[in-house]
């Protein structure tokens, strides 16, 4: 799955959009079907949504980033499977409810689907809570509704900030 960028006219005004797509091969044609519409973009080109790997969720750091930056919800594509990775079930559920609540922010997680998962596809609101999951160990769809104007700063003005500072560091 990628982003790309969608320009659409509507009324005589031109709206730029992301869109999850992927890329689904029927016979000998590949084809890309839209999975997602991740919102609008501002007058500059920027998105309110974000996209970062499945190793990112052991961290707090990029989180914490990306909601300074004004991130509205983040996206996640995972590739966690195997027999012997099921302890990971609820510690991945538990820290992407976290991650989200911790933040204010939506966290959809995305897991490859079939047997043996160790992470299930899930959406949180803001609050931690789920808005919507997949099955588990099969192929199936969810459609949850994100509305990006709702987020919550519950716990994230909170933050120890007088022990910890953020900084970027400088491309080598």
């Amino acid at each position: 799955m990628y982003l790309r960028h969608t320009t659409v006219r509507k009324n005589g005004k031109s709206h730029c959009y992301w869109r999850l797509v992927r890329s689904v091969r029927i016979g000998r044609k590949v084809r890309q079907e839209t999975v997602a519409c991740l919102g609008e973009l501002d007058a500059k080109g920027r998105a309110r949504c974000a996209v970062l790997i499945c190793l990112d969720l052991r961290y707090p750091e990029p989180f914490r980033y990306l909601k300074a930056k004004g991130v509205r919800a983040v996206f996640m594509p995972f590739y966690v499977v195997g027999k012997t990775s099921r302890w990971k079930l609820p510690v991945l559920e538990g820290t992407l409810r976290c991650r989200a609540a911790e933040n204010g922010f939506y966290l959809i997680g995305s897991n490859v689907a079939g047997p043996d998962h160790a992470m299930l596809s899930r959406a949180c609101d803001p609050n931690g809570c789920s808005i919507g999951e997949a099955k588990l160990d099969r192929e199936s769809l969810f459609v949850a509704t994100l509305d990006l104007s709702v987020t919550s700063n519950f716990l994230y003005p909170g933050r120890r900030t007088d022990l910890f500072e953020m900084r970027a560091k400088k491309s080598l």
